[in-house]
């Protein structure tokens, strides 16, 4: 009876043991897939850091020819004696 108590002690433990190590298994995967989701994110900030440092120069330097085609472009505006056309037909 003792022989078979050690036997189940010692199965249940290499159960544990298993399920540890594949559980570790999936964590190193999942941290390898966050390392590289962050490098992607880094990269993307670097960009947009880059980009908003070129917006920032230009508005520092008081470019009005810049911030009148940002104005046109991305608000829509106009001149008050400018008339804007739209192709409709895509050309």
């Amino acid at each position: 009876m003792r022989k078979h108590k050690s036997l189940i002690f010692r199965l249940a433990i290499a159960l544990f043991i298993v399920y540890i190590a594949v559980v570790l298994i999936q964590k190193q995967f999942q941290i390898s897939q966050h390392k590289a989701a962050l490098t992607q994110l880094e990269t993307q900030y670097n960009k947009q850091n880059g980009t908003n440092s070129e917006i920032q120069r230009k508005l520092s330097e008081g470019n009005d020819q810049y911030m009148a085609g940002v104005a046109r472009d991305k608000l829509n505006y106009a001149k008050s004696n400018e008339r804007i056309y739209i192709n409709e037909a895509g050309n």
